[in-house]
């Protein structure tokens, strides 16, 4: 649940209210832009249908309204239309609907279940009702199958290339697992790699697109998008992570955390008790690992970074005196410098706050910065209050520079092997009782 802190957030519970009481909701997905939303919902869980949400969780409009069950949606990258996923009821069959944003248009295109749009829009992935894959064009046309093999949504793989360019995707049957390349549309399939057993761990793209990494059994392998340079990595693994910059990948083996070159020629060991990684921060800079026994979580820290600065707003929404705060990872940050559009306004005191008065109703870009911290940009939205008085209204956006370094290194550097030691920082203890 969110809790209420103002105009800009609402509750579970006061959704329910806004959509006139519908108490079966599912699948909320925002819009890339985060303007909207989609929702499934109905008061009969058996008539699920499609509606758009405002941010604050007013209905804006219903845009289905059929006696069979929507089950699935999904937006467009451009968020312009909304592919989805009909079940008749009493034909026991699935239908492939498009449809755009604005509710117009509402288009069949074939029987099945949507699976992914091509990263221009052009496309819709899908499997008909043996669950083979398709690709179709939004108008209809160009249909064709991808593969004959059996495609699970929640089970295979289905992810393009950080470029767009291309794909790739699994299946998995008696015979074992086939890791299929194609490009963006679908077309030109061949097999990049097959081998007995299960998916343990599914394929993954190197963020730089250069490599794909897959587990086959327990050792870890990298491969490149032609099909050659098979490298084995790691043996005995229990998860893996590629680095947001894709220099290396990070895993776990025999409890172990590990980092290594995407051929697996250079390798470090950089912490012990390690069972899951659960990511890395976007800039690369720290590790998130939980612990054996489901005791913990800690962090790696890799030198050779500057630790990033956040900017919280904590102004009451309505008022002329604005709070601001700066912390890194969690801890006040005292004496940095805060600017309004490049113009100093102050530095935070000891607790790491700083009081100013409002500026006049505008779109802002507030900045922290401090000597050994990466620094960090917000912007600030000031309103003019819906009612008579004169008040200002805050909201609050991230600024596409947050978290962009003002020296010349680029955003997702990887220090060299030789520079990377680890600090592990305990963030918190899970105690489990008898559940375990």
């Amino acid at each position: 649940f969110i809790n209420r802190l103002n105009s800009y957030y609402t509750t579970v519970d006061e959704i329910k209210e806004n959509v006139l009481d519908i108490e079966w909701q599912h699948d909320f997905i925002w819009n890339p832009d985060g303007t909207k939303a989609l929702i499934l919902m109905d008061k009969n869980p058996l008539r699920s249908q499609l509606y758009i949400l405002d941010p604050n969780g007013f209905v804006l409009q219903q845009l289905t309204d059929t006696p069979n069950i929507v089950t699935f949606a999904l937006w467009s990258h451009d968020g312009k239309k909304i592919a989805y996923t009909v079940y008749d009821l009493s034909e026991r069959e699935h239908s492939l609907w498009i449809i755009n944003e604005k509710g117009t248009e509402n288009k069949r295109l074939d029987d099945g279940i949507v699976i992914a749009w091509s990263p221009d829009d052009s496309r819709v992935f899908y499997v008909d009702e043996n669950f083979s894959l398709y690709s179709i064009k939004v108008d209809g046309t160009d249909r064709f199958q991808l593969s004959t093999e059996y495609f699970s949504r929640n089970e295979d793989v289905f992810s393009f290339s950080p470029d767009g360019k291309n794909l790739i995707f699994s299946t998995v049957n008696d015979d074992g697992v086939t890791i299929f390349f194609a490009n963006s549309a679908g077309k030109n399939v061949k097999v990049l790699e097959e081998f007995p057993g299960y998916l343990f761990f599914k394929p993954d793209w190197s963020p730089k697109g250069d490599k794909i990494a897959f587990a086959q059994d327990d050792n870890l392998y990298t491969i490149n998008p032609d099909g050659n340079g098979k490298n084995l990595v790691a043996s005995n693994i229990t998860d893996y992570e590629w680095h947001p910059s894709g220099d290396y990948v990070s895993f776990v083996s025999a409890g172990s955390v590990f980092v290594a070159s995407p051929d697996g020629s250079k390798k470090i060991k950089l912490a012990e008790n390690g069972r899951f990684l659960e990511g890395w921060s976007p800039d690369g800079s720290r590790l998130l690992v939980s612990q054996y026994g489901f005791t913990g979580l800690f962090i790696i820290k890799l030198k050779g970074y500057e630790d990033p600065l956040s900017i919280d707003f904590l102004t009451p929404t309505w008022g002329e005196n604005c709070e601001l705060r700066v912390r890194c990872m969690s801890e006040p940050v005292a004496d940095a410098l805060l600017t309004l559009d490049e113009q100093e306004i102050g530095f935070t005191n000891s607790s790491g706050f700083l009081n100013y008065s409002c500026p006049a109703e505008g779109k802002y870009v507030i900045n922290a910065s401090k000597p050994g911290y990466r620094h960090a940009s917000k912007v600030l939205i000031v309103e003019k209050n819906s009612s008579v008085s004169p008040e200002k209204s805050l909201v609050s956006e991230t600024s596409p520079d947050s978290g962009k370094e003002e020296d010349s290194r680029p955003e997702y550097q990887v220090p060299g092997f030789r520079g990377i030691t680890a600090v592990l920082f305990l963030l918190f203890f899970i105690r489990r009782g008898n559940s375990l």
